[in-house]
């Protein structure tokens, strides 16, 4: 009995997947329809990806769909990436999409890079988007390099710009980055402040017993014997115990030996000391050591090095 689905489908060439009934269908031009999941679907030449339903797709431009996760996706030769949902995807030109961590990655042709969400991106052409280290990084041809990445908070009383230590702590900063990427320490505020000792922010409830992980669950430490809270400026991650960490960071305004060992250690200060010298200045309760005038992160720049503008 004929119950209103088609099987097989070759658009343009060798395209597999299942479809719904549809009441206009361009396959050129302007296509209207519904999709159903298909585990393999051909694009352009060998393009493997999961589809769910989106009533506009025009397959040659503009196209707009939503699309779940796929761990192979091959966009113009070799690319493998995830993506996560995205209501505006343009193939040819111009893609606006949201993605997630991915080890490899070819844009053109050798490319392998580790990316964290970015809002906008173009395959072909001025690509936009936030990456995090990757000791082989191949722009255009046959380029090797170990980035180093920054990132700036831009707060209420001036910009701290921290230096990550990302092939040390890889997990962390990992987490650290996607989490700035994604605006989400954006209107934190500085919830803990003692004097000649830390400056603590990254709840975003505010309270110190908020914040998440970018996997919604603690993770490990990642100590190491050649970090230490040796010098003003050290930016380690807090926590309540061993392996309980999640967003919440801190900056030491001394040396504090005694926090060696106990807390992940992941980046330093490396421009903006004059920010942090009016942090410690600020009034707070003294029970509490919560600042009386609260002090907020407006938002985050991230850097492709410590000497970036």
């Amino acid at each position: 009995m004929y119950n209103g689905t088609i099987q097989t489908l070759d658009r343009d060439r060798n395209t597999t997947c299942t479809m719904v009934p549809s009441k206009t269908f361009d396959r050129n031009r302007n296509t209207s329809c519904t999709m159903v999941p298909s585990k393999t679907f051909d694009r352009n030449r060998n393009t493997t990806c999961t589809m769910v339903p989106s009533k506009t797709l025009d397959r040659n431009r503009n196209t707009t769909c939503t699309m779940v996760p796929s761990k192979t996706f091959d966009r113009n030769r070799n690319t493998s990436c995830t993506m996560v949902p995205s209501k505006t995807f343009d193939r040819n030109r111009n893609t606006t999409c949201t993605m997630v961590p991915s080890k490899t990655l070819d844009r053109n042709r050798n490319t392998t890079c580790t990316m964290v969400p970015s809002k906008t991106f173009d395959r072909n052409r001025n690509t936009t988007c936030t990456m995090v280290p990757s000791k082989t990084f191949d722009r255009d041809r046959n380029t090797t390099c170990t980035c180093t990445m920054s990132v700036t908070l831009h707060t209420d009383l001036g910009d701290i710009k921290i230096e990550l230590f990302c092939e040390s702590c890889p997990v962390t900063c990992e987490n650290f980055l996607a989490l700035c990427a994604s605006d989400y320490y954006n209107g934190c505020i500085f919830h803990r402040n003692i004097k000649g000792f830390m400056l603590q922010t990254g709840d975003p409830t505010g309270t110190g017993k908020g914040g998440n992980s970018i996997w919604g669950q603690k993770f490990e430490d990642e100590l190491r014997d050649n970090l230490k809270h040796n010098v003003r400026g050290v930016v380690s991650m807090a926590n309540n115990g061993p392996d309980s960490n999640g967003s919440q960071f801190f900056f030491s305004y001394a040396k504090q030996p005694h926090l060696d060992m106990k807390y992940t250690v992941f980046g330093k200060v490396i421009d903006g000391f004059d920010t942090l010298d009016e942090f410690e200045k600020q009034p707070v309760d003294e029970k509490t050591y919560r600042p009386l005038n609260e002090s907020r992160i407006q938002d985050i720049t991230v850097h492709a090095n410590p000497i970036a503008g």
